[in-house]
């Protein structure tokens, strides 16, 4: 077994059999530091080249034999999905590991829908009482325009706990029995199989092409947008929402491999964030490098959320260090970098 020490002054490499020293100045440590990082952060830009290449095609697959045959089969995903509006890669080892986000709309005004502050990341949903707040949305219009507002009232009452709490494993559970249905009509496809697995708290499915030999896991998540006004005030005043007042939504997710409470949803903030990254390169590039030591690791309980909040928070405390600083650097800033 061996392990790395990086200080100002000296990297130290142990294993069983010698002890180095390997005495080297500090700049020429950090510019060893900083063309490893730049190759790492490479090779992630490298793999999203590469999942564009079968983007196109998993997205038409998915779009014919799964969410379009949802919407023909489930008149209640038909009222209340958005579809996919946009994705990303869960893993930085794999281009074959994605993520759609399906927007959802509540039948309910956003004003009557009560938003509550949870753990650190997390909010609770306060539906009102679903007969009188059904009434007043444009959801609820349009279900009784189809004919389904008994089928509506029927889910909305499933899917919230008894204290009026929407519940995340409840919507879950829902999106994989239309995903099963649409799956069972549709039959055997020519040159894929597509299958749902079986994965607590969540909706993955699994696309295979036959003609190409490659697999595709692919989560499937529920995602709901609010308006800023339906911020909690301690939310409202981050800095990461006061500072862009030009995105006016925000939304929850069935963030599903971290729960801690069926209540609990988790908050993005998807578009305040995109805001700033897409200004400050080193910003994609520090989130790039901490996903390759999480995934490389396995640390699948440090979630891409998590590592987007931090590195942003980082940024925002100083923004400077993140314009002029090599990432090295930036690592390095304040700790004592240690890889057991």
């Amino acid at each position: 077994m061996q392990w790395f020490h990086c200080t100002s002054r000296v990297i130290w490499v142990e294993n069983e059999e010698s002890l180095k020293y390997l005495r080297i100045s500090k700049m020429e440590a950090m510019e060893e530091l900083n063309n490893d990082l730049l190759i790492v952060d490479q090779n992630v830009v490298h793999l999203k080249e590469k999942r564009r290449e079968y983007l196109s095609t998993v997205r038409d697959v998915l779009d014919v034999y799964v969410l379009s045959v949802m919407e023909e089969e489930d008149p209640i995903f038909s009222l209340l999905s958005k579809r996919s509006q946009y994705h990303y890669n869960l893993k930085t080892t794999s281009p074959f590991q994605l993520q759609f986000k399906i927007l959802m709309d509540l039948p309910f005004l956003h004003s009557d829908i009560q938003v509550e502050r949870g753990e650190p990341g997390f909010v609770k949903l306060k539906l009102p009482n679903v007969e009188e707040g059904l009434m007043r949305s444009k959801v609820w219009t349009e279900a009784c325009h189809r004919g389904i507002q008994k089928s509506l009232t029927r889910h909305i009452n499933q899917w919230k706990d008894d204290s009026n709490y929407l519940k995340q494993t409840a919507v879950l559970g829902w999106l994989a029995g239309a995903v099963d249905k649409s799956l069972a009509l549709v039959g055997t496809i020519p040159n894929y199989l597509i299958q749902r697995q079986h994965i607590r708290n969540k909706v993955v499915i699994q696309l295979e092409d036959k003609a190409k030999n490659m697999k595709f896991n692919i989560e499937l998540l529920p995602v709901l947008e609010l308006t800023s006004s339906q911020l909690p005030q301690q939310l409202a005043d981050n800095p990461l929402v006061s500072q862009i007042p030009s995105c006016d939504t925000w939304s929850v997710e069935c963030r599903s491999n971290e729960i801690c409470n069926d209540q609990f949803w988790g908050i993005s903030m998807w578009q305040h964030e995109k805001f700033i990254i897409r200004q400050h390169t080193n910003l994609k590039s520090v989130i790039h490098i901490l996903k390759s030591l999480r995934d490389g690791c396995e640390w699948n309980i440090l979630t891409n959320y998590h590592i987007r909040t931090l590195v942003l928070q980082a940024f925002l405390q100083d923004r400077m260090m993140f314009d002029i600083f090599s990432l090295a650097e930036l690592l390095l800033q304040h700790t004592d970098f240690s890889i057991l």
